[in-house]
């Protein structure tokens, strides 16, 4: 019997031997092409004035956040989110640190939505239902300032004018040098939204339109009732950007209009940041329901071409497409 099966058992191992040589091989030439030189790196690229970024979450789980504003000397990023999502009007005010990794709500607060930033003094100022408040740096609370028992819509600081609009009935005010005693109505226009820039012109919006206004000159930039605009943003070169329920829009002084930017997705705070460093990089924040994200300037080739290889590809598969529908209605015709 071990006779029998002493050749046999001989040729079971030799072919175990085989098989198990096969396997590592196979598992080998899979593992090799899944190392780091050959492995595909996530990418997330968004196109923004024909400059590519990289999209990246900065707080994750804070979505429906609005008047984002970023303290590059702190790196603190300050906003106001709604507590409920049935609710977006009932908001608190919120500091979140990347560097130090947390984020808590500004005490000496209950609520607040509008954040507004003086550059001249590097201080923070919030808009409240019971008036305004000022950010103290080394207590990291908020102390009440000026206008007090007054419901704050939205705040802007230019120059030597603090801007303020009161709630509900959305007008628009204006002190010089911090002096409360003497308030001035800017315009009769219910504002919801506005921004002075650095033109001196003023961006307004409200339930029925967006206005632009100056000394020269007054007009309606869109008047549809359904684009909801949430916060409007100024970067180093002057270029206004609108954050809505749309998307991202930008006016072209150029064209008389507002044109409609590259991110499409449904916005609730936005902003842009010009970084203090060499390149004066830009940065990006954005929030939408689900997430405060980040945009910043790309130097991954590998992304950056597989981006540019996607949208060729989308842009010619769509030229076909109208090609054929053109074709079949001459046809037809």
């Amino acid at each position: 019997m071990d006779y029998f099966w002493r050749p046999f058992s001989s040729y079971l191992v030799k072919y175990s031997i085989q098989t198990h040589f096969a396997v590592l091989l196979l598992l080998s030439s899979k593992l090799r092409g899944q190392d780091y030189g050959t492995v595909k790196p996530h990418c997330d690229i968004v196109e923004f004035n024909s400059k590519y970024f990289d999209r990246q979450i900065l707080f994750g789980g804070y979505g429906r956040s609005f008047n984002l504003f970023f303290h590059e000397l702190s790196g603190s990023l300050f906003f106001s989110r709604a507590t409920q999502k049935t609710n977006l009007t009932d908001r608190q005010i919120i500091m979140c640190n990347r560097v130090k990794d947390y984020c808590t709500y500004v005490h000496g607060l209950d609520k607040g939505s509008a954040i507004a930033y003086d550059q001249n003094s590097d201080e923070i100022f919030f808009g409240t239902p019971d008036g305004v408040y000022r950010y103290d740096y080394f207590l990291k609370k908020a102390k009440r300032v000026g206008v007090e028992d007054v419901p704050i819509g939205e705040l802007q600081i230019f120059d030597k004018f603090f801007y303020y609009t009161v709630q509900p009935v959305h007008k628009l005010y204006m002190v010089e040098n911090y002096n409360f005693s003497d308030v001035a109505l800017v315009m009769y226009t219910e504002v919801d939204h506005f921004h002075v820039s650095r033109r001196k012109v003023f961006y307004v919006s409200n339930r029925t339109a967006l206005y632009e206004f100056s000394n020269t000159k007054s007009c309606v930039l869109t008047n549809r009732t359904n684009l909801k605009i949430r916060q409007i943003v100024e970067d180093s070169e002057k270029n206004v950007y609108f954050g809505t329920n749309e998307g991202v829009y930008t006016y072209k002084n150029r064209f008389r209009r507002i044109m409609k930017m590259p991110i499409k997705s449904e916005l609730f705070g936005w902003t842009v940041v010009n970084l203090l460093t060499p390149k004066n990089n830009l940065m990006i924040i954005y929030s939408d329901a689900k997430n405060i994200y980040r945009l910043i300037a790309s130097d991954n080739t590998y992304c950056i071409n597989d981006y540019i290889a996607r949208k060729k590809k989308y842009y010619e598969k769509n030229k076909r497409k109208n090609d054929t529908v053109s074709l079949k209605l001459q046809l037809i015709l």
